[in-house]
């Protein structure tokens, strides 16, 4: 084994090449293993024999993962590896997006009791875990991993007719809660658990517990995502308020807000934005945030009308923030963004976009702080520094630009692609400034106009696409013309850039009846440059008339 995977396997090659991971393996140990699964590029495997142990590597203390419990997946590893392993995962991912960071700071869960959330499976009545890659279900008869006040309703509870059931308890309250896939009439659980059905919450019902964090009494509802041991709250809780420690005065956007986890603890001492999609979601931080300086919002992220806001606090989903959340997010222009994630994929991704998004913003774009928390889920900040350049944007496209100039062959193709790309990027973003645009338009001229054998062996690499979305979008005359510019320049050999001249051609022949003269000789530049594109008279004769 040479690695470890996003998801713990253990990481080797066959002898075809082909990339196997192995569940149960770590980097070091030579392991016999059993193929369960074939891609065409990979395959995953199981340890049937460990043939040489990793020093990381401790007896498995659970019978039921000996039997095949897929309820956890690192009991065969210490305690420390296990921290270690996940700091490296999430590493890993911000390497492979591009994202250098420093060393992360880690740490341990405090008074730490399990699980207090259990998605569990029922077989004849009795909830358990699924088995590893199989629909089978291991009933156990103790359960070290969850909360002991959900521990026995995993074990003792009794849910005839349902094929699922969600455990949920207040750790420091006592609550308790079930809710059962069908009828909830011969469920036998203590008198004290809240029992509820999935039909019952689709009609409308309203059930949940309470949990304590940060000295904050919460509500919960049922349908409400809420992390699965308030430990883990308490750490990320002290994370961010770390992290936005020292951040202006002003609103705290609490973007995925849930029910007010953030909203409630870090922003204590500032007016609120609490963004929540959720129905029940946003009944519970309409409750916990009562006593707050706090607006609910019940939108989608993307949807959200950004205000001002020095502070922004993003919790998303497992698929993380994409790029329309990255964009509007930033336009509320931050000091401070504190993005807490539970994938280490999307969470690289997510920095990947983060910086992009913010150096190039501006064409001040402030040097940029990337701060790692390793607690799982993942913890990251980015803090704008006014100690940046004011022309940092701009300095990074001259640059690009003059690498343009400086490729005269074919031979040169890979490093054109690796200017056309960035241009690409920085052409299609809406956010960014004009001054931004027009320059990345002049060195996509430049690239294009005088290495036109390298353009054309790079394919553009996107370019060509890209001034197809600006002319598109209505772009400034400045922008319409440069465009044009860098399509001429390649030649317009191929389909796609001929129909995007056309388009800007008829974008910009409305201005050259209103507007002030230079919009009438730039729109008169672009006619020209259209029209000398194409090698019939017939056609330029057609084009001349219709201008």
């Amino acid at each position: 084994m040479t690695a470890t995977s996003r998801d713990g396997a253990g990481v080797a090659r066959a002898e075809d090449g082909r990339v196997v991971f192995v569940e149960g393996a770590l980097p070091g140990e030579s392991v016999t293993a059993e193929v369960v699964r074939t891609d065409k590029r990979w395959s995953r495997a199981r340890v049937v024999t460990v043939l040489e142990s990793s020093p990381d590597r401790v007896p498995v203390p659970c019978a039921h993962q000996l039997e095949g419990c897929g309820g956890c997946d690192l009991l065969h590893v210490t305690p420390d590896a296990q921290l270690t392993m996940k700091t490296a995962m999430a590493i890993d991912q911000l390497a492979r997006a591009g994202v250098e960071v420093p060393d992360p700071s880690m740490r341990r869960l405090v008074d730490d009791h399990g699980r207090t959330t259990i998605r569990a499976a029922v077989h004849d009545g009795r909830a358990g875990y699924r088995s590893r890659g199989s629909h089978d279900v291991v009933v156990p008869d103790e359960c070290d991993a969850v909360d002991p006040l959900a521990e026995e309703l995993l074990v003792d509870g009794r849910y005839p007719g349902s094929s699922r059931v969600m455990i949920r308890v207040g750790n420091r309250t006592g609550d308790r809660m079930v809710v059962v896939e069908r009828d909830t009439f011969d469920v036998s659980v203590p008198d004290d658990v809240v029992v509820v059905s999935e039909a019952q919450l689709k009609k409308g019902k309203r059930a949940w517990i309470h949990e304590e964090i940060d000295g904050r009494r919460l509500r919960v509802s049922a349908n409400a995502f809420f992390q699965n041991r308030p430990a883990g709250c308490d750490a990320l809780v002290d994370e961010v308020r770390s992290m936005i420690e020292g951040a202006p005065e002003g609103h705290l956007v609490d973007a995925y807000a849930g029910v007010g986890l953030f909203s409630a603890t870090v922003g204590r001492n500032r007016p609120v934005i609490a963004i929540e999609r959720g129905r029940d979601s946003v009944a519970d931080a309409r409750i916990n945030l009562t006593a707050r300086d706090a607006r609910i919002v019940k939108a989608d992220v993307e949807r959200w009308r950004p205000s001002p806001a020095p502070v922004v606090v993003a919790d998303p989903a497992r698929e993380g923030l994409g790029k329309r959340a990255v964009k509007t997010l930033l336009r509320a222009d931050p000091s401070v963004l504190v993005l807490v994630s539970c994938d280490p994929s999307s969470f690289g991704r997510d920095a990947a976009l983060l910086l992009d998004t913010i150096a190039l913003r501006h064409p001040g774009a402030r040097q940029l702080g990337l701060d790692l928390g390793a607690v799982p889920p993942l913890v990251g900040m980015l803090r704008k520094n006014d100690e940046g350049s004011s022309d940092d944007a701009l300095n990074a496209l001259g640059a690009l630009d003059a690498m343009a100039q400086g490729l005269t062959s074919v031979q040169d193709a890979a490093r054109a692609e690796g200017v056309f790309k960035p241009l690409s990027r920085i052409l299609s973003n809406d956010t960014l400034s004009k001054e931004v645009r027009v320059n990345a338009a002049l060195a996509a001229a430049s690239l294009a106009d005088g290495n036109a054998a390298s353009a054309s062996a790079a394919k553009t690499a996107g370019i060509v696409e890209s001034l197809v979305r600006l002319l598109d979008a209505g772009a400034e005359s400045e922008l319409s013309v440069l465009a044009v510019m860098a399509l001429k320049a390649v030649g317009l050999k191929d389909r796609v850039a001929q129909e995007a001249a056309v388009r800007s051609f008829r974008l910009m022949a409305p201005r050259t009846t209103a507007g002030p003269a230079d919009g009438h000789r730039l729109a008169t530049l672009t006619a020209v440059w259209v029209m000398e594109t194409f090698a019939s008279p017939a056609r330029r004769a057609a084009r001349a008339r219709s201008s």
